[in-house]
């Protein structure tokens, strides 16, 4: 039989855990409304829209408020948080492709995704920016909207067109919005030069060891956006001796690509020269670079390999 002290205690002690309870309670459900907050959609959105095409200055191009949209099966409507501008959303203006939108490199979080895509969160499958998959609202992703639009608040993409961002402290959210096109095209660029276009692209380097022990690599135009990642791929599948061309523009900044390069390689095993780009500089870094085996690039405006 307990005492009256013993029943009070047990009394007390029943209702703070009870009280305890009801908090977290509360809590759970203020952090579900702010949750609910911070991914309510508005009905319309700030996004870049051209009625007609033009040139430079480009002064069709406008500001416009639209609906956001609704993402149909297979797709995933994502808030952005970065993108950028490539040579072809510059064609896109010019040839009067941009009334619906245009734009195409995506960073931000996913906000809304389409029925048949509900719960295919990432993990096992991979889309087309590299990495695992995603599908589920507060991802935070990266990849490439193929159909424009990018340019706005919020943008739609297929599921198998955006993968998980990596993490803030490696890629920030804005940054990634540079990558996509420029990375994609770099990546297959360099991966078709070791194989044919009929055969799978390689899993993983292109060059195997055994084929290519000391690689040198030519990529042209090492400051522009497919040039300066290009260098970086390279570098991380195994080329031994890079050689990129730029202008006198562009000196500076592939040179400080070279130095962040140098601290990862020994000087004895590789290393990178830069030509600037004159008259026969090119053809000079090819006589001397006379064992290259690979080259990809941009190179007056046709892709070489």
């Amino acid at each position: 039989m307990l005492t009256k002290n013993e029943d009070t205690r047990q009394r007390l002690g029943a209702a703070r855990r009870s009280a305890m309870k009801f908090a977290l309670l509360l809590l759970l459900l203020l952090q579900l409304h702010v949750l609910a907050a911070a991914y309510a959609l508005p009905k319309t959105m700030k996004a870049v829209r051209a009625a007609t095409k033009c040139n430079k200055p480009f002064s069709c191009v406008k500001l416009a408020t639209v609906p956001v949209p609704t993402p149909r099966a297979g797709q995933v409507l994502i808030r952005l948080n970065g993108s950028s501008v490539n040579p072809s959303d510059v064609d896109t203006v010019e040839v009067g492709g941009c009334a619906k939108g245009c734009g195409a490199d995506v960073s931000g979080t996913v906000v809304a995704v389409g029925s048949a895509a509900r719960g295919a969160a990432g993990g096992a499958a991979s889309g087309s920016a590299g990495g695992a998959a995603a599908g589920k609202v507060g991802d935070e992703v990266w990849g490439v909207a193929f159909s424009g639009g990018a340019y706005a608040e919020y943008v739609l993409a297929a599921t198998a067109d955006v993968s998980l961002r990596p993490a803030a402290s490696a890629v920030g959210a804005a940054a990634a919005g540079t990558v996509p096109e420029v990375g994609l095209t770099s990546l297959f660029s360099l991966k078709r030069t070791g194989s044919l276009p009929t055969e799978p692209i390689p899993a993983g380097s292109p060059w195997s060891a055994s084929k290519y022990k000391n690689l040198t690599v030519l990529i042209t135009a090492g400051s522009g956006g497919t040039g300066f990642i290009g260098i970086e791929i390279a570098k991380a599948y195994g080329a031994k001796h890079i050689f990129t061309s730029t202008t006198g523009e562009g000196l500076l900044l592939v040179l400080l690509l070279v130095l962040l390069l140098l601290t990862l390689i020994s000087p004895r095993r590789g290393g990178h020269r830069v030509l600037q780009e004159t008259r026969g500089g090119l053809r000079h870094g090819l006589q001397e670079g006379r064992h290259l085996r690979v080259a990809a690039g941009q190179l007056g405006g046709r892709r070489v390999r």
